[in-house]
């Protein structure tokens, strides 16, 4: 395996791992996979994470980033939804090759204020108006 070169993009190729016991050979297959490494240049990518650099600091965002993987409660808000929108998408980007697998909203909507009582992580973008309303709600 250490010898083994790293796959080209979308190749495989398969370790067979030998486990000897009672008589019998256990083997498990695994196949690994090099992921596609361009496919998050696009234009749009590019403009959030322009926006995320912007708006947030290098400290907040190694926050954000390990409050990602401690899979904790996570609000952003801005008073523009474009940027809050784009704040979202991109700390959920930042985290690749791993998928946020919880509630996920780039904008709550006013119907949905109650997704922020959920026990559950989640990464949410509140407006500045609705965060607003949540304030004198307590």
């Amino acid at each position: 395996m250490y010898r083994a070169s790293v796959p080209v993009q979308q190749c495989t190729f398969t370790i067979v791992l030998s486990l000897y016991g009672d008589e019998k050979v256990l083997q498990n297959h695994v196949i690994v996979i090099q992921p596609i490494v361009m496919v998050f240049l696009f234009v749009s990518f590019q403009r959030n994470l322009t926006e995320y650099y912007s708006a947030v600091d290098a400290h907040n965002m190694m926050i954000i980033f390990a409050s990602m993987l401690y899979e904790r409660r996570i609000i952003f808000t801005s008073k523009k939804l474009y940027r809050l929108s784009a704040c979202v998408q991109s700390a959920n980007s930042v985290i690749y090759p791993m998928n946020w697998q919880h509630i996920f909203i780039p904008v709550l909507p006013m119907a949905l204020m109650d997704y922020l009582l959920a026990p559950m992580p989640y990464l949410i973008g509140v407006p500045e108006v609705i965060y607003q309303v949540l304030l004198t709600y307590e």
